[in-house]
């Protein structure tokens, strides 16, 4: 099916001579300037108003440039003629053109592909590589570079943004239906044909046509086009001011009904609000995962948005919400409906057994479900996964770690396996009250504290790693252990010694904030970012001096805003909201020859803590419902119907992916060879996968796969709403919860905990009101201030 030698003369003699004629280069008016290549590729592309240059790839990523994939081979096909405004080529029968188009100030792109065969061209892929440079490689470089961050393909037409750290928007939409989507990366190390791919992202592909299966929501039919068939695809890139009127722009590019939900899980029998903005009359449908649907009563109506409020099923599960307007545009968006949170915890303490922790000295992911057995047996201390998993700690600590000394055997460098390590220790001493657990922290404290520079940062091998799993964080887990012991002098001065050193690391992060280093590839990395704002808000949460604290509230909050392009904040998908996309991890964590986006990851939760301190420094909402979305995102790991962990959501709609299928010759979890291994090194298969669930591996692989990181939901569901619920005050009277529910009764704010292991209310607060906390064992009268509080049994 590829073109022979002689065919690509003839087609590069027609490219000469056609594209020899073609002069118009620039396309310039009010809204913007478009520069183009000989070969019809953007160059840059200027918004004039908010003098925004988009960057676009001049290597083998450049476009827009048509690509196929067809017989396991990837082909780039350049424009070989230019003609009535069309740059144009054909290959193998199929004619393919790109036109560029000012339309009333807005940028559209005309794709046009036609099978000019007596058969049905079928292809694994044809679309267009869309050029937009999304490499971040560098500081300060990575500030305006664009991030694909919502890339999303409905059963009508396709929309989606880039959005730099910066906060530049780039909206990405068509009113056509588009196949599918997908990214490419940066090779990383090894030595072909074992090589490992990078942690950047290069570019950005819009697949026009491609292959099934695709998930339920893309268009079923773009997988082939018939004898004589033609296809044509608008795509528009338009600049957006911010993330609260995207929906707008896009409802204006598609002319599709945009569904907005600011809260996407619930408890059973809460409240559900979403609204729909649509120009056109639109009706609405609820289905659950059985087909069955119902339709929710329209309450109000304000410039042309459509506001639906409704009691929830009572049944757990995932919720799809289907909008059809009159013009045939359908959207799609969805709800969870969870179970209470202690369900989640017992199911994820089981997963500690059912997964197995291992002795990796290299790698802290791969016993990171300690955090989840220590810090879920403070709500249940009689659970039998807690007593078994207590005794598989025995035996993998001092295989990691010098039992005496207390510091590790190997690997030292790795300042994060040390850290994560206090952090269970921690959690563990909590739960026994063994003093020896306690030392052995204190002890791996200090070994961690030699590794600090006099900047302030901890570092491995020069390298910044302050913010590689948080190790700043971890000793203030320490610190809020030693706290309670301070009176003895001993302890005093540890503590003291403890937050001298979190202190000249705080202070690093609020100085240099995204202009560090980290540990891998440098890119504008997720937890680089994620993990400096939480332990930014984290140190400010502990100042009582209000303008130091205020100062590392700031820093946090610039921080979070700048990761934004990394998050799922505009996704109406439930099982992605607020979550942070991650892009490298599989091929360690679950032995794929193949990254892509998951979102999310087990490092997501560190984006959810950022948000949960932010919310209790400065009160605003919008970080209490990202909170909660994103950490009930994570919960939907656990499998509703078989209590089973899942290791990720693969965010990507289509990929054909390699994995290793059999455990490495005599592997057991406290005994095995090696630190990573690469799939065509070993025994292996081949399969799609596209925006589903990605099993655990380490049930029957027991070597060195990191898998276990997904502990990091469970840990954090501990800290943030395990045993404790939420209410806030909004401006106009109504009130937000979570893990709990609020009536007024008699003059009083009636607080009813979800669960009996509730032992703390924090209440957010418009004005004064009388609560009445009515815990599980006691019942609280509380007169609460304005602001913000805690109501504790």
């Amino acid at each position: 099916m590829f073109l022979s030698k002689k065919r690509l003369f003839q087609l590069f003699f027609i490219a000469i001579i056609s594209f020899n004629s073609y002069s118009q280069s620039i396309i310039d008016n009010n809204s913007w300037k478009l520069s183009l290549t000989k070969k019809g590729q953007i160059e840059s592309l200027l918004y004039k108003k908010a003098n925004t240059l988009i960057q676009f790839n001049k290597n083998e990523f450049s476009g827009p440039r048509w690509y196929l994939k067809a017989n396991n081979k990837t082909l780039d096909l350049d424009n070989t003629y230019f003609s009535k405004g069309e740059f144009i080529t054909n290959y193998d029968g199929i004619k393919m053109s790109l036109a560029y188009k000012n339309e009333e100030g807005k940028l559209l792109i005309i794709a046009s592909v036609t099978n000019n065969n007596q058969t049905p061209f079928q292809p694994t892929t044809l679309g267009l590589r869309l050029g937009i440079d999304t490499y971040m490689d560098e500081y300060p470089n990575w500030e305006k570079r664009l991030f694909p961050t919502l890339l999303r393909a409905e059963y009508t037409h396709f929309w989606g943004y880039f959005m730099s750290p910066k906060g530049k928007i780039l909206a990405i939409a068509s009113p056509d239906a588009i196949a599918s989507w997908s990214h490419n990366y940066s090779k990383s190390w090894g030595s072909p044909p074992y090589v490992f791919e990078g942690h950047r992202v290069t570019s950005v592909n819009l697949d026009l046509i491609n292959a099934l299966p695709l998930p339920n929501r893309h268009p079923q039919n773009l997988w082939q086009l018939k004898p004589g068939e033609t296809k044509t695809f608008r795509i528009y890139l338009d600049e957006v001011k911010s993330l609260e009127v995207l929906s707008k722009k896009i409802e204006n590019l598609t002319k599709a009904p945009m569904i907005n939900l600011e809260v996407t899980s619930f408890e059973k029998d809460e409240k559900v609000k979403f609204s729909i903005l649509s120009q056109q009359k639109t009706t609405v449908k609820i289905y659950n995962s059985n087909g069955d649907y119902f339709t929710p009563t329209l309450k109000s109506t304000k410039n042309n948005e459509y506001f639906f409020d409704f009691k929830n099923p009572n049944e757990e599960g995932l919720y799809l919400i289907k909008a059809t307007s009159t013009n045939g545009k359908v959207s799609e968006a969805s709800f969870y409906v969870r179970k209470p949170y202690s369900w989640y915890m017992k199911k994820a303490m089981k997963a500690v057994i059912d997964y197995p922790q291992k002795a990796s000295k290299s790698h802290c992911e791969s016993w990171y479900g300690f955090y989840t057995s220590f810090s879920g047996g403070k709500y249940f201390p009689d659970n039998e996964n807690l007593k078994l998993a207590n005794k598989q700690f025995d035996k993998i600590y001092p295989k990691i770690f010098d039992s005496i000394k207390n510091v590790p055997l190997e690997y030292g460098y790795r300042i994060q396996n040390t850290s994560s390590m206090i952090g269970i220790l921690v959690d563990r001493y909590q739960l026994y009250k063994n003093e020896e657990d306690l030392k052995r922290a204190i002890q791996l404290g200090d070994f961690l504290i030699a590794s600090q520079t006099p900047d302030g940062a901890y570092r491995a091998h020069n390298k910044h790693y302050t913010s590689v799993i948080y190790i700043a964080k971890s000793l203030m887990e320490l610190l809020e252990a030693i706290e309670p012991l301070k009176k003895d002098i001993n302890y005093n001065k540890i503590y003291n010694k403890i937050y001298a050193s979190v202190t000249l690391a705080i202070d690093e992060l609020k100085l240099n904030k995204t202009d560090i280093k980290t540990e891998g590839e440098q890119t504008f990395e997720d937890g680089m970012i994620s993990c400096s704002a939480l332990q930014l808000a984290n140190f400010a949460l502990l100042q009582k001096d209000a303008s130091k604290r205020k100062q590392y509230q700031n820093a946090a909050v610039e921080m979070l805003e700048e990761h934004s392009c990394l998050e799922q904040l505009a996704i109406p998908d439930a099982r992605m909201r607020s979550s942070s996309l991650r892009f490298w991890e599989a091929q360690y964590d679950v032995l794929m020859g193949n990254n892509f986006f998951n979102s999310p990851h087990g490092w997501s939760s560190w984006t959810t803590y950022a948000n949960y301190y932010i919310y209790l420094l400065n009160g605003d909402i919008k970080y209490l419902e990202r909170t909660f979305n994103g950490l009930d995102a994570a919960m939907q790991m656990v499998d509703l119907k078989n209590g089973k962990l899942n290791w990720a959501f693969m965010v990507n709609p289509y990929l054909k992916v390699t994995q290793i299928t059999k455990n490495i010759e005599g592997a057991n979890p406290l005994n095995f060879p090696g630190v990573h291994y690469h799939v065509k090194n070993n025994v292996n298969k081949e399969y799609i996968m596209g925006e589903e669930y990605v099993p655990m591996v380490s049930n029957w692989f027991y070597a060195n796969a990191n898998d276990n990181d997904i502990h990091e939901h469970f840990k954090c569901l501990e800290e943030v709403a395990l045993g404790k619920a939420y209410v806030a005050e909004k401006e106009n009277g109504e009130f937000l919860t979570f893990n709990c529910s609020i009536t007024k009764k008699n003059g009083k704010l009636v607080i009813q905990p979800s669960e009996d292991i509730i032992h703390k209310v924090h209440v957010n607060l418009k004005k004064k009101h009388n609560l009445k906390v009515e815990f599980n064992n006691n019942t609280v009268l509380k007169k609460a201030p304005k602001g913000m509080s805690w109501v504790t049994n």
